[in-house]
């Protein structure tokens, strides 16, 4: 083929290359995000994206290794489903996948016919006990600037997940507030280790409890509250501050609860939006008087908080044991972190006895948790650098013997299930006996009312016959009366002709 024949063949493949990528690529996976839908970290994890139209697919491929973003290399494959609601910006699709193995790393796109994601990935929880990390933070708000750049810091520690203490956006009824945090998402929410990190929010003032919240974030049970473990040692209530009356008294049923369940985890710790220590709002009373007898009863860690723009770490606080002043340990108090500074504006702080560190920075708080028993919180300005530090050690139990205990509770429990189903199996035995005893009434009755039904038919046919028999007798005695009256006549005509026989 001449060289002059070659150039417009390289250049018409070349456009039609493009083409074509651009036509498999009309309406592409956006603001993807991760998000737990179960107390099951070691083994699911819930995809969410948005697309412009509803049928652009909602199907996650994945596998255990990476395969640069080819559709055909994948092992694994999920679906989900698509919704939207008014005022959206698009439709949005959830898909959990599960049946993972623990403490795996897996490689995945999302999308479907209007396009593909590029690949990412995620690492499942572990099950065993072992070090690990995750970022504390919240109020990123009205100033995406700020927000990017504690964000940009954050992903630098590359962290299991986030615990988010609300207000993510300025206004929740507002989608494109939305959008413009889920874009950030896009862009810095993938750590220097290449993993995509998930999501766990509280509910803030700001977000409103609106449809926007709710359908953008898949989260466990009624997605307000709600709990899941870590590892073998870490337990994290998730609590909604902004709740109804209905609301903060359902929780605070479930809450004790849930920690007098949970009670052989040796790091508990607590996540919601209000301030419960003074910061630069005044005491959350609601909080104080409701949930904090719980914490301090049930040996809460670390209570973490935002509303206030600023940074406050506690010393060890038992608000039941003092109002007026802090314990000598932590094994004796509760650590309240408010970590409020992802964006929003700053507010000034307040000193007080309970005070260990404050000040008005933006900023993340960085925990580890390593297995000797230590966890080590570092909070984080901007730059990355660590401007406040400390550290509580506690006695960890043995491994064997705890899993042995959990071991145990669990066949209790299971042990409980089955006698409560063996009862369920005799009260339904009964009740099927009163259904049998019922039903054979039934047929009684139903046999009493086909003879009554014949006795019924056998009336009615007498009744017709007796009409019949007193028709007739009414015939008989007219006819009757007519020959009296006949005979009467001719007696009384023959009685005058005899009377005047005699006369003449």
């Amino acid at each position: 083929m001449k060289t002059k024949h070659l150039l417009p063949i390289l250049l018409i493949s070349l456009i039609l290359t493009i083409q074509i990528g651009f036509a498999a690529q009309t309406d592409p996976p956006h603001h993807i995000h991760l998000t737990w839908q179960r107390d099951d970290l070691a083994h699911a994890m819930t995809v969410t994206w948005q697309s412009l139209e509803e049928g652009s697919g909602s199907t996650v491929l994945y596998d255990a290794e990476p395969r640069g973003g080819d559709p055909v290399l994948y092992a694994y494959s999920a679906q989900g489903v698509a919704h939207t609601y008014p005022g959206a910006s698009g439709f949005i699709h959830d898909v959990e996948l599960t049946g993972l193995e623990p403490e795996t790393t897996y490689y995945l796109i999302c999308g479907g016919e209007g396009g593909w994601s590029g690949e990412m990935a995620f690492k499942t929880a572990p099950l065993v006990r072992r070090n690990l990390r995750f970022v504390v933070g919240g109020d990123s708000r009205s100033n995406p600037d700020d927000r990017d750049a504690v964000s940009s810091a954050m992903r630098g520690t590359s962290p299991g997940f986030v615990l988010f203490s609300g207000d993510l956006v300025n206004d929740g009824a507002i989608q494109e507030e939305w959008d413009g945090f889920f874009v950030h998402m896009d862009d810095y929410w993938t750590g220097a280790d290449g993993l995509t990190i998930p999501i766990v929010p509280a509910l803030g003032n700001h977000d409103k409890g609106t449809v926007n919240y709710f359908d953008q974030f898949a989260l466990p049970g009624n997605e307000e509250w709600f709990s899941f473990d870590y590892g073998p040692d870490l337990h994290i209530v998730v609590l909604n501050s902004e709740a109804t009356v209905e609301g903060l008294d359902a929780q605070t049923e479930w809450l004790e609860e849930d920690l007098e369940e949970h009670a052989d985890y040796t790091w508990k710790v607590v996540l919601l939006h209000r301030n419960i220590l003074p910061s630069y709002h005044d005491w959350w009373l609601t909080g104080v008087n409701r949930w904090v007898p719980i914490w301090d009863t049930h040996g809460v860690d670390l209570v973490v908080t935002g509303h206030s723009h600023n940074y406050l770490r506690s010393k060890p606080v038992n608000l039941t044991a003092s109002m007026e002043e802090a314990q000598p340990s932590f094994s004796e108090g509760v650590m309240y972190l408010s970590s409020g500074g992802w964006g929003a504006p700053l507010y000034e702080t307040k000193e007080g006895w309970w005070v260990a560190y404050t000040d008005s920075v933006l900023h993340f708080t960085q925990i580890d948790l390593y297995q000797n028993g230590t966890l080590h919180l570092q909070a984080k300005g901007v730059d990355g650098v660590t401007f406040d530090e400390a550290r509580i050690h506690k006695e960890i139990p043995d491994i064997g013997a705890l899993m042995a205990g959990r071991l145990a509770k669990a066949e209790l429990e299971v042990e409980s299930v089955l006698g409560e189903k063996a009862l369920l199996e005799e009260e339904i035995s009964a009740i099927e006996a009163e259904l049998e005893a019922y039903l054979e009434e039934v047929a009684g009755v139903l046999s009493v009312k086909e003879d009554l039904e014949e006795l019924g038919s056998q009336l009615e046919g007498l009744a017709a016959e007796t009409e019949d028999l007193r028709r007739s007798l009414r015939e008989r005695t007219t006819q009757m009366w007519v020959g009296f009256g006949v005979a009467a006549v001719a007696v009384v005509a023959v009685f005058v002709v005899l009377v005047r026989n005699r006369s003449g």
